[in-house]
């Protein structure tokens, strides 16, 4: 199977453009480190996850090289690409790779044509995550009881939608959350990576949506 990459969710760069991957450079994200020298002391202090709890990363840079295939004014395809692309945020998805897309600003960073021969690079200055394609959803109904339900997430730290109707009331670590009715999210409710136990009460209907993220 040829390996590909969607644009935006709708663009194949080998539909629409008729050029070919040949390489797909995707690094794993550089930590944020915060370290502080202790002197008369080994070693060093290392405060990277004090404020947050979580290390956290800095963007990643993602690099496309595609060739250009045989009778194309080239020219015309690398405007073509950069109306498209050159600057823009864009969502980006690898055939090999579909269940997850990136997030980030892309640039043409390199192109060239000799004769009959052309190569075209993308760069992205990606978000750190990949983003599952697939939202994660849970609908639970309680009439005047309580449930107990577990959420899993992946790596990144997210904050749920929760959609109520109904009186609902949401128990996360010992703490009560009276809800309101409609969309809303609780800044103090963010999915840590694994299982996320929370107790669900009251009489009517809570939907939590949220999107997973990994390295």
């Amino acid at each position: 199977m040829l390996n590909d990459v969607i644009f935006n969710d709708e663009k194949s760069a080998y539909d629409e453009w008729n050029i070919v991957l040949t390489k797909a450079d995707i690094p794993l994200p550089e930590p944020k480190t915060s370290l502080v020298e202790i002197k008369g002391a080994d070693g060093v202090l290392d405060l990277s996850e004090v404020l947050t709890g979580d290390i956290l990363y800095n963007n990643r840079a993602i690099t496309l090289t595609f060739e250009m295939m045989d009778d194309i004014d080239y020219y015309d395809l690398i405007s073509n690409i950069s109306n498209y692309l050159h600057g823009r945020i864009v969502t980006i998805s690898l055939t090999n790779d579909e269940d997850y897309y990136y997030v980030g600003r892309a640039s043409i960073s390199q192109w060239q044509c000799s004769k009959r021969q052309g190569i075209i690079v993308i760069t992205v200055d990606a978000e750190p995550y990949k983003y599952s394609v697939t939202e994660t959803t849970m609908i639970v109904n309680v009439a005047n009881q309580t449930k107990t339900i577990t959420l899993q997430n992946s790596r990144k730290r997210v904050c749920p939608m929760l959609n109520v109707t109904g009186t609902i009331t949401l128990t996360i670590n010992g703490v009560q959350y009276e809800l309101a009715k409609g969309k809303q999210q609780l800044s103090n409710f963010r999915l840590v990576e694994g299982n996320n136990v929370v107790k669900v009460s009251g009489n009517g209907t809570l939907t939590i949506t949220y999107r997973q993220g990994e390295l």
